[in-house]
């Protein structure tokens, strides 16, 4: 049975969720669904129509249109309605759910929400990658998603933003991270 989510004005039936950055992160998704991810599938999937790019300033991406696009990321299905929200909740009211059409490695196409710009969010030219993010900033992401979600239930959507920037100044300047080696990373993996 499918669940809805008021999205874009519109119910959507949320069973499918396609994710493209950070969330394709086990660990991540199980620390932001604040439990361990048993209960949900994950699959390879695409879609097209977009291009990846990295958020300016931050580690992780977002989605640009371009019509021959094709974006690689994970299908993930099994969600609750709650795992949604608070995937909604990590991803800040900068992004809103939209249904995409997902293909998955053995040709079956779902539909699925994906996170979008609202049009608030500063993209920079740079790729993203995932496996150089595994590696680089894995680690960090997995920290920072840890203390955001412990305000998960205590504030608004809105409110995210202003809590996300305080908790990732905390976390790079415990990690040293600085924008120079964030700029070097997005030259190194377009």
């Amino acid at each position: 049975m499918a669940s809805f989510l008021y999205t874009n004005g519109e119910h959507h039936a949320a069973e499918a969720v396609f994710v493209f950055g950070s969330l394709m992160c086990p660990d991540l998704l199980a620390r932001v669904i604040g439990r361990e991810a048993a209960h949900i599938r994950m699959t390879e999937a695409s879609i097209r129509g977009f291009q990846r790019r990295r958020v300016a300033g931050e580690h992780y991406p977002v989605l640009v249109p371009k019509p021959d696009g094709l974006v690689e990321g994970r299908l993930v299905e099994g969600l609750t309605a709650e795992d949604i929200d608070r995937m909604h909740f990590y991803e800040g009211d900068v992004y809103e759910l939209v249904p995409v059409t997902a293909t998955t490695e053995d040709g079956r196409r779902v539909t699925a929400l994906v996170f979008l710009d609202t049009g608030a969010i500063n993209v920079s030219h740079d790729g993203w990658d995932f496996s150089a993010w595994v590696q680089t900033e894995r680690s960090m992401a997995l920290v920072l998603a840890e203390r955001l979600m412990t305000y998960y239930g205590r504030i608004s959507l809105r409110e995210v933003e202003g809590v996300w920037a305080h908790i990732k100044d905390q976390v790079d300047s415990l990690y040293g991270y600085d924008e120079e080696v964030q700029a070097a990373e997005a030259r190194a993996y377009p």
